[in-house]
């Protein structure tokens, strides 16, 4: 569990781990230098059960990297993560070690999780949906039908995250605070040979306005393009066919690009640093398939693309203030 300032949250999330059935468990807290007052609720914690380990990062460092020191200082064959103002569902994990102490051969098994706006919503059943042992296909199942985005749903082999962890360039990624999920994911799935997917919902995800993931910034959709253009050109290089992959992700990219052009000509009021974000993203593979493929939807969508195109930057600044 890694946590940073979250103390609205932290008793519950931890809470929700000691309350499981099952008791066989241990609780690595990565603190990234949190200023609240995390460390004191965490403490009484650590007093109360020997179970919860804690750890500390010399300087904040991001949940990336927090994640990385939790994995290669867990114990126990499978590993689950927990952000700081989430929670685990009761009998969790009594229900993932019956499923793998009957099937060893999962190196991840993926579940569902709910928002807390659409908790009421959770069906009633139950049950094992897809079980996956082709590289190939686990790469495809999770990327172009699930698209999975964290790793908070899925309960995964520690030495396989070991292993992506150690493979991973952290210096590469060390900046990133929006995506770097997908890219440890990537680095995970493709070291996996089986993979499992159940119905059952077990994690509850907050929409907590203070999270980073809702902190809407330039640099935020920078982090979010280029986690993705790492992961799918990466897809696309040594597992799946570029026109297989165009077909099905197109939607995606595109509007992922879209929101981050819009956003950069909104909130940007220098024109030299918004032709740098473009320099940039021109770069990608992500941006080649936006640019051919995306349908511009609206007709101010289109006018917008019409002066990106050309290069009329002014007149995107004074349109995307305006009718965007």
């Amino acid at each position: 569990m890694p946590v940073y300032n979250s103390q609205q949250y932290l008793r519950e999330a931890i809470d929700s781990v000691l309350n499981q059935n099952f008791n066989e468990w241990e609780l690595l807290i990565i603190d990234d230098c949190s200023t609240d007052n995390s460390f004191f609720i965490i403490n009484e914690y650590l007093q109360k059960d020997k179970r919860i380990k804690y750890f500390k990062n010399e300087s904040n460092k991001g949940q990336l990297f927090s994640r990385i020191v939790g994995a290669k200082n867990a114990s126990s064959e499978y590993t689950l993560f927990l952000d700081s103002d989430d929670k685990f569902f009761d009998g969790t994990f009594s229900y993932l070690f019956n499923l793998l102490s009957n099937n060893h051969n999962f190196d991840i098994v993926g579940f569902n999780w709910t928002r807390e706006s659409e908790q009421s919503l959770i069906p009633s059943d139950n049950g094992v949906d897809v079980e996956l042992f082709d590289k190939i296909k686990i790469i495809k199942y999770c990327f172009d039908i699930h698209c999975f985005r964290s790793l908070c749903n899925m309960c995964i082999r520690t030495s396989l995250l070991v292993k992506a962890s150690y493979n991973m360039d952290l210096g590469q990624f060390a900046l990133l605070r929006n995506g770097e999920d997908f890219i440890h994911l990537f680095n995970i799935i493709q070291n996996a040979d089986s993979f499992c997917f159940i119905f059952n919902y077990f994690y509850f995800y907050r929409d907590n306005p203070t999270s980073t993931s809702k902190n809407k910034s330039i640099q935020m959709f920078l982090d979010q393009v280029m986690s993705h253009e790492y992961v799918y050109s990466n897809i696309v290089n040594h597992y799946i066919s570029y026109n297989s992959f165009r077909e099905k992700r197109i939607d995606v990219i595109a509007s992922l690009v879209f929101r981050f052009i819009v956003y950069c000509f909104k909130h940007e009021r220098h024109i030299s640093v918004i032709k740098k974000y473009m320099q940039i993203i021109k770069k990608t593979t992500i941006y080649r398939l936006f640019a051919v493929n995306y349908r511009y939807g609206t007709k101010r969508k289109r006018f917008f693309m019409f002066l990106f195109k050309h290069r009329f930057y002014l007149l995107c600044v004074l349109f995307s203030n305006i009718f965007m």
